[in-house]
């Protein structure tokens, strides 16, 4: 009997000995159907995040003139904290250790360029990279070295209005925490 069924990828007609509701004709055709789908996802995250600047650059600009009027004399970055239920988890978070080569493990930031700070600047102007688009607790870091945190020295909430992938966080499932997840 002759079912009639196309494969989803290949358009090749699904041969009698797959299940019933089979939409691929091989494993190859679902795993390459399951990669074009992951690249298109990708595709979109990267072209939402290139122009976070220019769809949130009004509220990057009020946001860098609160933090400038906010900040202490001697603050040289800040961190954005995420209430995760029983404390903050701050954010840029940085990988612990080195990596193959030896060299200290860096992050990504706003605009996507490696860094090994654990803080965002202020001076120039480094917008947040969170993964969530919530409210933040903003706290500020001192230019002394090992930059300590501030604590509630010009310390205020701020609602970020955007999110960007960011790996290796230590928390398995952002969906768990007690969060009101923005719009975008």
């Amino acid at each position: 009997m002759n079912r009639g069924i196309l494969c989803k990828k290949c358009q090749q007609e699904i041969g009698e000995d797959k299940r019933a509701d089979a939409l691929y004709c091989s494993r190859e055709c679902r795993l390459a159907a399951r990669m074009q789908e992951v690249r298109r996802r990708n595709s979109q995250r990267l072209k939402y995040e290139r122009e976070l600047a220019q769809q949130f650059a009004a509220w990057l600009e009020s946001f860098e003139r609160k933090l400038r009027k906010q900040a202490p004399e001697n603050a040289i970055g800040y961190r954005a904290g995420l209430w995760s239920g029983h404390g903050y988890l701050w954010f840029p978070v940085l990988p612990a250790g080195t990596d193959a080569r030896g060299k200290l493990r860096t992050r990504l930031d706003f605009n996507r360029r490696r860094t090994t700070d654990d803080y965002f600047h202020l001076h120039p102007f480094e917008p947040p990279a969170v993964p969530l688009a919530t409210l933040y607790q903003i706290r500020f870091i001192s230019n002394v070295y090992p930059y300590p945190d501030l604590e509630d020295a010009g310390s205020f909430e701020e609602l970020i209005p955007y999110e960007m992938k960011i790996r290796g966080l230590p928390i398995e499932n952002l969906a768990s925490l007690p969060v009101r997840k923005q719009r975008k």
